[in-house]
């Protein structure tokens, strides 16, 4: 019962270990992702901040040159009314997108506009950015909401006031932008195979999306969690919902576009930001299964001594008044036990040097490639995350064919092992030394920059160049250095290192060369 227990307990364990492993990895990609999607939306939005930006310099233009007394004047000649037409239209033109372009009284009045075929003294009192002006008094610039305009089209409207008495000024200028332009803008980013970006306004209504959709501009979204962002006072939030436009599970970021009534939404579908995580869960899980079904054998053994043990002392007692076969008896008890401990023993040796055997090289004793691009990996994640410098060293011993072919394998195998203890012996504790492939080595280097693994570098070389080695004399070899970016992932760092190496053997050999 007690071994039972202890199994039980054991698998419990494991599984708490997987779960943990799980979650922390789980937690380390939604945080890497919430950040990239973060910087991303901030870049949008500061992008649909430039577009009004551009449309307000044209609205102040308008406002600092058209005379405020033509928009006190009862009524307009039909010449004055071309004129000015031609003047909001020559203005209109130097923006893409402006839909129109029109100049409004005090009173929300329509006066002038660029099209002569709207009629003028159009009533704009129940219209979103004369309500606006109302009862922002303060305000000099609105911006609205999506509406449908009257060239039949989605626009969003800017307005502008004429400076003046009163809360409405002289009269306003408005500018109405096509929302196809924002689509224009969305095209130019790079969301990658399955990442989405939407921009809504504050009545939830779809002003453009990258991928498109058809039928989706202009949709109300009518969802709570939107509301309740555009309420609140927070300009960022992450979440993990069901998209209400494709139905796709996605990790996403919603953004208000500072001092607008505007919302970028940039997304990502799970099984993109999770691929990761999703090779990570199955590599835990089978070493969880393996260590469990170590322990099952284990157990299987224990209960096999156990029932043995049993029937020998069963076999002591119905015996027990032949003094021989009590002796002989025992002897054989202590004899299996002895076979046990050593069995036991045996297989506490191989797994040790399996384990030895999975993660350095039989030859050299230095950790081998699977191992270090394990280490690599998590010196990696620390280094970016914490800004720490972090450098790699790649080596490759020169002409080393020629060592094998001249003396044969066992002395260049001998080569590669004094090559190896003189090395490591000139390395820190934190350094990590592994057996790359054949006669290339490399070194991970820990708080180190780029200057100080170069140093490090040609120090090798020169030892390496002075040692004379049994049966072959002086070697030399080639070193390629390179620290770690903030933007790098394993595979480009070490492909810097490698252009650094060939670098190195390219120009010369017995040679050091970084790469910045």
């Amino acid at each position: 019962m007690l071994s039972l227990l202890l199994f039980i307990g054991f698998c419990l364990l494991v599984l708490m270990m997987a779960a943990g492993e799980l979650k922390r990895s789980h937690d380390d990609a939604y945080a890497r992702t919430s950040v990239r999607l973060q910087n991303n939306s901030l870049l949008v939005s500061e992008w649909v901040k430039g577009v009004f930006q551009t449309s307000d310099y044209l609205l102040r233009d308008v406002v600092a040159n058209f005379p405020p007394s033509e928009l006190k004047l009862a009524r307009t000649s039909a010449q004055q009314q071309r004129r000015w037409v031609h003047w909001l239209d020559a203005k209109r033109q130097t923006l893409p997108h402006a839909q129109g372009l029109s100049l409004f009284d005090p009173a929300c009045i329509q006066r002038y506009t660029h099209d002569a075929r709207v009629q003028s003294y159009f009533d704009a009192s129940e219209r979103d950015y004369c309500r606006l002006l109302r009862e922002r008094p303060v305000a000099e610039s609105v911006v609205t909401p999506m509406a449908l305009s009257n060239f039949g089209r989605y626009a969003v409207t800017q307005a502008r006031l004429i400076p003046g008495p009163g809360p409405m000024g002289n009269g306003f200028a408005v500018i109405g932008l096509d929302t196809t332009m924002f689509s224009g803008l969305l095209d130019r980013i790079d969301t990658g195979s399955n990442g989405v970006i939407t921009l809504i306004d504050y009545r939830q209504q779809v002003v453009a999306r990258k991928p498109a959709l058809a039928g989706v501009i202009g949709k109300t979204l009518d969802s709570s969690m939107i509301q309740a962002f555009i309420d609140g006072d927070v300009n960022a939030r992450v979440s993990r919902h069901v998209s209400l436009l494709d139905g796709q599970p996605q990790l996403g970021v919603l953004r208000k576009v500072d001092g607008l009534p505007l919302i970028v939404y940039q997304g990502e579908h799970d099984r993109i930001w999770l691929q990761d995580w999703y090779a990570r869960a199955w590599q835990i899980g089978l070493a969880a299964l393996l260590l469990m079904i170590v322990a099952a054998l284990l157990l299987r053994c224990h209960w096999v001594q156990l029932a043995l043990a049993i029937r020998l002392e069963r076999d002591i007692v119905q015996r027990q008044r032949l003094e021989e076969e009590r002796k002989l008896n025992e002897l054989a008890l202590r004899q299996a036990r002895d076979a046990a401990e050593t069995a036991n023993r045996e297989l506490q040796l191989v797994n040790a040097q399996l384990s030895s055997l999975a993660t350095t090289d039989t030859l050299t004793g230095a950790w081998n490639r699977r191992h270090f691009e394990q280490e690599l990996q998590r010196e990696l994640i620390q280094s970016q995350r914490y800004g720490e410098p972090l450098s790699l060293l790649m080596f490759d011993i020169d002409h080393f064919k020629a060592v094998n072919d001249c003396y044969g394998h066992p002395v260049g195998d001998a080569v590669l092992v004094g090559l190896t203890r003189l090395v490591q012996h000139n390395l820190r504790a934190a350094d990590t030394l592994a057996r790359w492939g054949g006669e290339e080595f490399v070194i991970m280097l820990p708080h180190c920059s780029a200057d100080e693994a170069a140093s490090l570098a040609e120090k090798l070389r020169a030892l390496l160049a002075e040692q004379a080695f049994d049966g072959v004399g002086q070697v030399t070899a080639s070193f390629g250095v390179a620290q770690c970016r903030p933007d790098d992932s394993p595979q480009s760092w070490l492909k810097r290192a490698d252009l650094a190496l060939y670098q190195a053997k390219a120009e010369g050999r017995n040679a050091v060369r970084l790469v910045a």
